[in-house]
């Protein structure tokens, strides 16, 4: 890349844009906890009467085919759609784990 300042300016550019983008989808999870995040939390809920009907599965799937059940069919889907909703569920589940881990 010293050798060529154009290769070097688009790897800048390039890196820049994709680190802005990891950022921006980190805030987007953030900004869903500060928002959701008060149903986690006991002394708030304690009032609140509970719903079985809304209580999540406590186990996280073990396998990709599990990770990304969907209720519809793979077939019905846009390919571009499908691949955004794998890279949802990717980026679910690590922050999950990385929770996990802080916990």
């Amino acid at each position: 890349m010293a050798e060529d300042p154009e290769v070097a300016q688009m790897y800048q550019e390039g890196y820049a844009e994709h680190k802005r983008m990891e950022e921006l989808d980190l805030q987007r999870i953030e900004d869903v906890h500060e928002r959701f995040g008060y149903f986690k939390d006991a002394n708030r809920m304690s009032n609140k009467r509970r719903d079985p009907r809304f209580d999540l599965p406590g186990s996280v799937p073990d396998t990709e085919d599990e990770m990304f059940t969907t209720d519809f069919e793979g077939d019905d889907v846009e390919p571009e759609n499908l691949e955004l909703y794998k890279q949802y569920k990717i980026m679910q589940q690590k922050t999950k784990m990385e929770q996990k881990e802080i916990d």
